[in-house]
């Protein structure tokens, strides 16, 4: 009953989340008469007073300021521009000499939303943000009468891009009643023109973006005098299924990365991965490129699209990601279809409809296999995509405590499992792991202990994921053989880590690659002297690449290590760290 009971436990801890289910085999849509066209940014002068950018119309007469003064609630603005163009960013107030005199942020729950898409048969975007200020200070609105005029600006700027709407220069008027307005400042005779990269060009056109890096600088100025800048450039997309509708006429396409401009007309089937519907005569939408600039997508259909009756079907869901070099995935083929696949990588086994698919020499990285299905003269061609992971982390570290100039060298191998050592079910994929490392004093000061130590470290992730691919929080159990001034002991501890990418607005992603933070606890010492007491380490570090799969890395922390019997100095310590890593 002793050894029953923690096997039950352990197999309900693993147990399986989910019943296993049918999963389609995608249809990918270049390999079956589906071609991709290249992103274009589309735009085009409407008239002297509005623009086109996408599926975005832009009327330069409806970007105003509204001034509201209530003798007891004070003076206070309303700004109305293109809500499809600009749902978050600053906005902000110059004088004559394009000084800021006010300025605030706005998001979508700042603001609102008025009017809505266009009649037309391309459903143009033109729907008005609102956003309210509180009541300006006596002193500002004082200035602001004086001026003699004023322009604003709504932005979004990040280091990769920048979206700039600017108003015409305005006069500030006050009636006899004393209520405010403001005003054009006079008729703008220059004329309505759009440049790109810097040259003026037609009043409309198309700008291709073929590559994922191609930057694209767009300035635009309406009769009116409102001005636009904006420097885009296209998020990356993958098309991973797209079948033909039931009745000929609509394209069901599947995708992951950027967004649908139109969310209305998307579905979301999980993070980042969406399905739009296409007709046929007209197979194009409008993706969202970096600062939420639609970009145009067009697809040319060269021959007959997959139907959803000839789909190939898996019996479970199937695994998209592996530290393994071999998978093997169980389906059904529909009546009447053959089967092949590339005997080198790749091997198959049929029995009737049923087949059983094996992936080899699977190598670290995205692989993409296809499997041929023919039926007559008519050749489809499915494809299964799984991510194969680097589970290894080795390196080593060299450390100085700032305060009393001690170094400390760590040499360390971390491992992670698909499962927990080959048990359980789903809810244990891409969770655990395990670590050894080995750290050495390198100095020895008389008023300090000398310690060593040997660790293993049992890891755990709270969200599913692999190393220097996906963000996570986890912990570690650690057990370690510590030597405190030549005596053994051993100790108990834990980690709480976080590890992630930086932020993807560019000012930190072109610095450093990755970054971590830990706080490590020793609490638990066992033995008589020479072991340790109550004891604390906390860390924060980035990692720069060095290869492709390398790193170089520095950090810093706070740390306080006691021992029993106490050192005669015990404070905490600052420490400095550099260190590489190899992730295999």
């Amino acid at each position: 009953m002793r050894v029953l009971l923690p096997c039950l436990l352990l197999v309900l801890l693993f147990a399986k989340t989910a019943a296993a289910q049918k999963t389609k085999l995608p249809f990918p849509s270049e390999p079956n008469n589906l071609q991709i066209l290249a992103q274009r940014f589309l735009y085009a002068l409407v008239d002297a007073h509005t623009l086109r950018i996408g599926d975005i119309l832009i009327d330069s007469n409806k970007l105003s300021l509204d001034i509201a003064s209530d003798p007891a609630k004070g003076t206070s603005l309303t700004f109305t521009w293109p809500a499809a163009l600009l749902s978050e960013g600053r906005i902000t107030l110059l004088n004559n000499n394009g000084k800021a005199l006010w300025s605030e942020r706005f998001n979508p729950k700042k603001i609102a939303i008025d009017g809505g898409r266009s009649e037309s048969d391309e459903d143009l975007r033109s729907e008005s943000a609102r956003f309210t200020s509180a009541p300006l200070e006596e002193n500002l609105v004082k200035e602001l009468r004086r001026l003699p005029f004023l322009n604003f600006c709504i932005s979004n700027e990040t280091a990769d891009t920048k979206i700039y709407l600017c108003s015409a220069d305005l006069s500030w008027r006050q009636d006899k009643s004393g209520q405010a307005s403001v005003r054009p400042r006079g008729f703008s005779r220059l004329p309505a023109q759009v440049s790109i990269n810097g040259s003026v060009v037609s009043p409309q056109g198309i700008v291709y973006l073929n590559q994922p890096d191609q930057q694209l600088f767009m300035q635009a100025r309406t009769q009116s005098g409102v001005s636009i800048d904006i420097i885009t450039r296209r998020n990356d997309i993958a098309y991973s299924d797209a079948v033909l509708s039931d009745d000929g006429t609509k394209i069901l396409l599947t995708s992951r990365g950027a967004e649908p401009a139109n969310q209305k007309g998307a579905r979301l089937l999980g993070p980042n991965e969406y399905q739009v519907v296409l007709p046929v005569s007209r197979p194009y939408y409008y993706l969202l490129g970096k600062g939420g600039i639609p970009l145009r997508q067009e697809f040319l259909v060269k021959g007959d699209l997959p139907r959803e009756s000839q789909r190939a079907w898996l019996n479970s869901r199937p695994p998209t990601r592996t530290y393994a070099s071999s998978i093997t995935l169980e389906g059904q083929a529909p009546e009447g279809v053959r089967l092949k696949v590339d005997g080198k990588k790749n091997s198959l086994e049929s029995r009737g409809n049923h087949f059983e698919w094996t992936l080899r020499q699977l190598e670290p990285g995205l692989n993409q296999r296809r499997l041929l299905m023919e039926q007559g003269d008519r050749q489809l061609v499915a494809q299964h995509e799984i991510l194969r992971g680097r589970p290894n982390e080795a390196g080593g570290d060299l450390q100085l405590q700032a305060l009393n100039q001690i170094a400390r060298g760590e040499i360390f191998y971390q491992r992670w499992m698909d499962r927990f050592f080959g048990l359980g079910g789903e809810a244990a994929e891409f969770h655990w792991g395990w670590g050894l490392s080995y750290r050495k004093q390198l100095n020895t000061k008389t008023d300090h202990s000398e310690l060593d130590w040997i660790t293993l470290a049992l890891s755990y992730r709270f969200q599913d994921g692999m190393p220097f691919v996906d963000r996570s929080w986890g912990v570690n159990l650690l057990a370690s053989s510590v030597r405190a001034n030549r005596q053994g002991s051993t100790a108990f501890g834990l980690d709480l880590v976080y590890k992630s990418p930086p932020p993807e607005d560019g000012r930190w992603s072109r610095r450093f690659d990755w970054w971590d933070a830990k706080l490590r606890l020793w609490p638990v010492s066992s033995g008589s002297n020479g072991k340790l007491a109550f004891s604390w380490e906390t860390e924060a570090q980035v990692y720069r690449r060095a290869s492709a799969h390398s790193y170089w890395k520095a950090g810093a922390g706070l740390s306080q290590l006691k021992t029993t019997p106490a050192a005669p100095k015990e404070g905490p310590q600052i420490d400095l760290k550099l260190g590489y890593l190899i992730n295999f």
